[in-house]
């Protein structure tokens, strides 16, 4: 049964998220019947070929169904904990967690994971990139509240400016600051971005 199975494996197209997708979708029955007896080496095979699954959605842009599929992994990877497999599926699962994390728009969650994997593995530019993009988004979203700022004393002073009369230099001192923060809001999170990847002191 299980060599008719590893036949089908063959006929998968593995750069074609949608071939990915169909075979886990036609076998999940199978799959987890075999979990329940499989030997190390095998849930092995099942979490790499579930893992492939996950990327093959994220691909797809089903990130809901993605993160759905992670908890079951999860399940899968501990079951094999006390082996040799366990490092290398973890690190894996892990980048998996981050990426569709990410796509959710849940980045601080992501970026737990996204700082672990730049400790396990520091020299790996694809973990460093996503590690420096996620960490904009999040300093993006906490920037965005002084273009709030900025914009929010805009729209008071147009408001402001058919019942009172405003100094010129009092209006001009306002629309500075006003300007200036969202100038700040815009381009914090991408200075911080770049002293986070050279390495630079800010403080």
């Amino acid at each position: 049964m299980i060599e008719k199975f590893r036949n089908k494996l063959d006929e998968v197209e593995w750069d074609d998220a949608d071939s990915i997708i169909d075979f886990l979708r036609e076998n999940v029955l199978y799959l987890r019947n075999l979990e329940s007896s499989a030997n190390p080496e095998l849930l092995s095979e099942i979490l790499n070929l579930k893992l492939d699954y996950i990327f093959a959605l994220n691909r797809k842009k089903y990130f809901s169904s993605a993160n759905e599929y992670l908890r079951e992994v999860d399940i899968l990877l501990q079951k094999t904990r006390e082996t040799e497999y366990f490092d290398r599926y973890n690190e894996r699962y892990k980048f998996a967690f981050e990426i569709i994390t990410h796509n959710m728009k849940e980045y601080e969650e992501s970026q737990m994971y996204f700082s672990e994997l730049i400790k396990i593995d520091p020299e790996n530019d694809q973990y460093k990139d996503w590690y420096y993009g996620n960490y904009t988004m999040i300093f993006s979203k906490k920037s965005n509240i002084l273009i709030f700022v900025g914009v929010a004393i805009f729209v008071f002073l147009v408001f402001l400016d058919w019942f009172v009369y405003l100094d010129s230099e009092i209006k001009l001192w306002l629309d500075s600051i006003a300007v200036l923060l969202m100038i700040i809001g815009y381009v914090a999170p991408y200075i911080r971005k770049f002293l986070l990847k050279h390495n630079i002191r800010y403080y």
